[in-house]
């Protein structure tokens, strides 16, 4: 059985409920890299959602990445923080256009590091990261 793993937002989480509704429209101008950047030129990365897992073999993760391709996409293992990041710009007469995205997770103990697998197909990034076999649960019979 897979279960969801809830995540609550460090801003939002203690935010008062009226925030939460106007955060998506008027939140990040004081922040670096907030709204306030990117409308004065500055550039803005995006935190794309992400649904995560727990089963008996490991975690999994969903990312939506849509307009990235594989190439695009960097995922790296550091200190056991994982991190996402993919960035993609495009030039066309006077339009120039440039989107960067980057989530980082923190994993957890246990995982078996050398087999993580990575899959991109239709805009989606599939994660998956299984657990050592000592870490996986084991059915024990009753003599």
């Amino acid at each position: 059985m897979i279960e969801l793993i809830r995540y609550e937002h460090p801003e939002l989480s203690t935010a008062d409920p009226l925030d939460r509704v106007f955060s998506p429209f008027f939140g990040g101008f004081n922040r670096p890299g907030g709204r306030a950047g990117s409308l004065f030129g500055g550039d803005h990365v995006h935190s794309p959602g992400v649904d995560l897992y727990e089963g008996a073999d490991g975690y999994r993760a969903t990312m939506t990445l849509p307009g990235f391709t594989k190439d695009k996409v960097k995922i790296e293992l550091n200190n056991a923080v994982l991190t996402v990041s993919a960035e993609s710009g495009s030039k066309g007469g006077d339009d120039v256009s440039h989107a960067k995205v980057t989530r980082s997770f923190s994993v957890p103990e246990g995982v078996n590091s050398s087999g993580i697998r990575a899959k991109m197909k239709d805009g989606m990034l599939y994660l998956h990261l299984p657990k050592d076999e000592e870490r996986r649960p084991v059915a024990i019979d009753i003599e």
